[in-house]
């Protein structure tokens, strides 16, 4: 798993390709890399579209930063590879821009909470926050995967990231460690494997 907050200054972003699939659709494959710790994400232009307003909604970056729509020949090889750099360097300049801590929508855009031990936590914390109560109502016990019980353990070593509003609240590492302290049976699925170990906590 990779992590950001020990590892932001050697994480990068490019996007070496673009497909288009039999419908016409054009997607943009993203290659995130946090020191040695890679992964790919596909997405469509109106994903960037819609995170960067998000972005000058909530963070008040420049309109300016995203290469426009084009309605007409966007299709075009030439332009799509025009538009495949522009992506990429605006990939890169909001890395620049966040380097110390990525916003969540960013975060979640370029999957940081599915390969990051910091965000995928954030997911769990939010999760438990709203329906932990109920998780734990019937009894006292959770499926963990083993990415979960990994990230957990290497957050426990860390020391605490730098907070914003939304990390005091539904994204707070907290709300992680008070639904454990609960537990009385963990049960551990370990990634795209169906064995299932179940440890009795005592």
């Amino acid at each position: 798993m990779s992590c950001y907050f020990r590892q932001n200054a050697d994480t990068n972003v490019t996007i070496p390709k673009y497909i288009e699939s039999s419908t016409g659709v054009v997607y943009y494959d993203i290659k995130v890399g946090v020191h040695q710790v890679e992964w790919l994400v596909e997405r469509r232009y109106r994903d960037f579209a819609q995170l960067h307003e998000k972005l000058v909604d909530e963070i008040a970056i420049s309109k300016k930063l995203l290469p426009p729509k084009k309605l007409v020949g966007n299709k075009n090889p030439t332009f799509l590879e025009q538009r495949r750099e522009q992506l990429e360097k605006y990939l890169q300049e909001l890395l620049v821009f966040f380097r110390i801590q990525l916003p969540r929508v960013l975060a979640e855009f370029l999957d940081f909470n599915k390969y990051d031990i910091v965000y995928l936590l954030q997911d769990l914390a939010k999760l438990f926050n709203e329906s932990g109560s109920s998780l734990l109502s019937s009894k006292k016990e959770f499926n963990f995967s083993a990415l979960e019980v990994y990230a957990i353990s290497e957050r426990l070593c860390l020391p605490c990231p730098p907070e914003n509003i939304e990390q005091r609240g539904k994204f707070d590492f907290s709300h992680v460690l008070d639904f454990c302290t609960q537990l009385e049976v963990l049960i551990v699925t370990p990634v795209k494997v169906s064995f299932i170990f179940i440890a009795m906590i005592t």
